[in-house]
């Protein structure tokens, strides 16, 4: 199994806006051995664009690994990876601490894929179709759900005339699978948790 991680000198995981180094994992015959290094350098004030280009830069170093171990990741960085396929996992503290709690996690989620299951759906009343979830809470308590797994069957399945969902940022296929199921969104802050990281989604079918 690999692992690409984003850790400073001194081998802790730190978050993308910190000043650190990616670092690429390998596992074999239960032994971690370093496979590459290399810097990346992100910031709070680079545009959506750059930081898209420098981590797709970033991702052609990683050959097919698509795990990825950070520190508190938010926002940008979050979006464009998860778009990019990756399975992202927050953390702190020596990297060495954390490769193996992260590789059981990502076996457990493969097995666990091969299994039914049931999915968290937003809550409401099908007389007015007013619907809500906190799609951040779900994701947080469940980390092998996805957004997508979440909200699409009940969008594709369920006749709303409005649906507010909580997140931290709205997920990247919003715009494809809207248009094909003719809705429209508007966001705004919700300023619940107090940092300005939550928004609220509201989605509404197209007249």
């Amino acid at each position: 199994m690999k692992i690409a991680t984003f850790i400073n000198q001194e081998g802790h995981v730190v978050n993308f806006y910190e000043s650190g180094l990616v670092r690429l994992y390998n596992q074999a015959y239960g032994v971690w051995t370093k496979e590459k290094e290399f810097p990346l350098e992100l910031n709070s004030d680079m545009g959506v664009a750059e930081v898209r280009v420098k981590l797709r830069n970033m991702v052609a170093q990683l050959e097919d690994c698509r795990v990825f171990l950070a520190g508190e990741v938010k926002g940008v960085p979050y979006a464009i990876l998860e778009g990019m396929g990756f399975n992202i996992w927050k953390s702190s503290g020596p990297v060495f601490e954390q490769l193996d709690f992260v590789a059981t996690k990502e076996r457990d989620a493969l097995e666990a894929a091969k299994k039914p299951k049931v999915e968290p759906v937003p809550v409401g009343d099908i007389r007015d179709g007013h619907f809500w979830i906190n799609l951040q809470e779900v994701l947080n308590s469940e980390p092998l759900l996805t957004s997508k797994s979440v909200l699409l069957p009940f969008m594709e399945n369920t006749t709303f005339q409005k649906l507010e969902i909580i997140c931290e940022h709205a997920p990247r296929w919003f715009t494809t699978e809207f248009e094909r199921l003719h809705l429209r969104a508007e966001g705004d802050a919700t300023g619940s948790c107090g940092c300005g990281h939550e928004i609220k989604i509201t989605v509404y079918p197209k007249e």
